[in-house]
């Protein structure tokens, strides 16, 4: 048996070879094209190791998010706090407040998504 890597013709002696598609983006009057890649173990393993290490990254900074939020203590009657939320995007747009109720609601809606996250992630870690 043989396969077709980069226009020439590799032997496989009779071995499974993975193969993926890749489409490239074209102009929009030509159709797209698919190219097929063949991956040996090495290759598709070194992407899999590449993936795990990009999932570990998102968690580690989840992890420091989370560290950071735990940071902030709220004192019965303390007034001194600030919750700013800015949009540098495009606009400049940007949202303060200094009652301690909608900030410590904002601390915890924030901290529930990074703990819902982190789960999501750890499932992930733990699958592959």
């Amino acid at each position: 048996m043989t396969t077709q890597k980069n226009g020439a013709t590799i032997p496989t002696n009779g071995k499974k070879v993975e193969t993926t598609v890749v489409l490239t983006p074209v102009k929009s009057e030509e159709k797209p094209v698919a190219k097929v890649i063949d991956l040996s173990p090495l290759e598709k393993r070194l992407l899999h190791i590449q993936e795990l290490m990009d999932i570990k990254s998102k968690h580690n900074r989840l992890l420091l998010s989370g560290q950071k939020l735990d940071e902030f203590q709220f004192k019965k009657g303390e007034e001194n706090i600030r919750l700013t939320i800015e949009d540098e995007s495009s606009r400049g747009v940007e949202f303060t407040t200094t009652n301690p109720e909608v900030i410590k609601e904002a601390i915890a809606v924030v901290r529930g998504t990074i703990q819902e996250r982190r789960k999501e992630i750890e499932a992930r870690l733990l699958a592959a």
